[in-house]
């Protein structure tokens, strides 16, 4: 009968053991699930910003295009203007 009680008891401690064991693996598992979130959350954001810099970069690209050939048309047509107060005055 004794030795009925320590096997059973081993069990006991073995199935524990082995609880314990799975437990912690979980844990682990857990973790490392959250460590890897937090990276791609990271790297998504890390992305979003360099996303968002080219973006704007892009618009004042379009923005100092858009201003220099309104100056350039500006230019062409205080240059034709001119030319045509010149004609004027030559005939």
């Amino acid at each position: 009968m004794k030795l009925a009680l320590q096997i059973a008891a081993g069990i006991v401690m073995a199935a524990a053991v082995v609880f314990v064991f799975r437990i912690l693996f979980v844990v682990a598992g857990v973790k490392a699930v959250g460590h890897a979130t937090q990276q791609m959350q990271a790297t998504v954001q890390q992305q979003a910003a360099d996303m968002q810099a080219r973006v704007q970069a892009q618009q004042a690209d379009r923005l100092r295009r858009a201003e220099a050939a309104k100056k350039a048309q500006l230019e062409a047509t205080v240059a034709q203007m001119r030319a045509d107060a010149n004609a004027a005055r030559i005939e």
